[in-house]
């Protein structure tokens, strides 16, 4: 299945932004400068960070829904015996939809962090 790849990438880069997020958000992740939403905002302070992951958190649920969904499309697709060119749609929809899901949730962890 030549697909495997994008299958893996969806599903690692929506799960790792979900098991950050609310790690982050519980305190079971403290402010550091490698992982979790590392901004100007958000590096201000614990309460700024404890804000930003808790805001995000929705937003991090989204990016697994989705990425859960377009691997299993791409699965779909592969077993249907579609085109490879398909797979590679819908990889790139996947990763799009995760772009503009980010986008959305750090402007609104921006303005909690802000607010903190």
């Amino acid at each position: 299945m030549a697909a495997v790849p994008q299958i893996i990438g969806l599903l690692v880069s929506g799960w790792m932004v979900f098991f950050v997020t609310f790690g982050a958000a519980e305190d079971g992740l403290a402010r550091n400068g490698l992982v979790g939403i590392r901004t100007r905002w958000s590096m201000r302070s614990d309460d700024a960070w404890r804000a930003t992951h808790e805001t995000f958190k929705p937003y991090a649920v989204a990016c697994a829904v989705v990425s859960v969904v377009h691997a299993l499309a791409i699965v779909v697709t592969a077993f249907v015996g579609d085109s490879r060119m398909v797979s590679t749609a819908l990889a790139i929809c996947g990763y799009a939809c995760l772009f503009g899901i980010g986008f959305f949730g750090m402007r609104a962890a921006k303005r909690a962090a802000e607010g903190s």
